[in-house]
């Protein structure tokens, strides 16, 4: 099973068989759920479009380093993925996303998508 899951991690187009089978699962459970439902669809697709940077924010708990860190809940090596572009290390608990460094990090990567720099 250990490799199977390696295996989907490291493999955008196996990414369909972990995704595809939980969204259709959550429209059934939870048809209501509308915004669940659509950030599930485009995580089973955006491996798979072409064009389609992706860079990481990974939080890291303490002074550990990657690949041995981990943000209390999810160790770096579950997290990881090759095809990002960029990986940025944040460090903080699992529960990252009002993190300043981590609003910063999603508003410099949108910008430079853009084209823009930071004003």
């Amino acid at each position: 099973m250990k490799t199977l899951l390696k295996e989907i991690r490291h493999n955008p187009l196996l990414w369909l068989l972990a995704f595809v089978p939980v969204v259709f699962a959550a429209q059934k459970l939870k048809p209501e759920a509308h915004t669940l439902i659509f950030v599930l669809s485009v995580l089973a697709i955006v491996p798979l479009a072409p064009g389609i940077k992706a860079s990481s924010i990974i939080a890291i708990k303490g002074d550990d380093q990657p690949p041995d860190g981990a943000d209390g809940v999810v160790k770096h090596t579950g997290t990881h993925v090759d095809y990002a572009e960029a990986e940025f290390i944040v460090r903080s608990g699992h529960s990252c996303q009002m993190n300043p460094l981590t609003i910063e990090e999603v508003r410099r990567t949108l910008l430079e998508n853009l084209g823009e720099t930071k004003p």
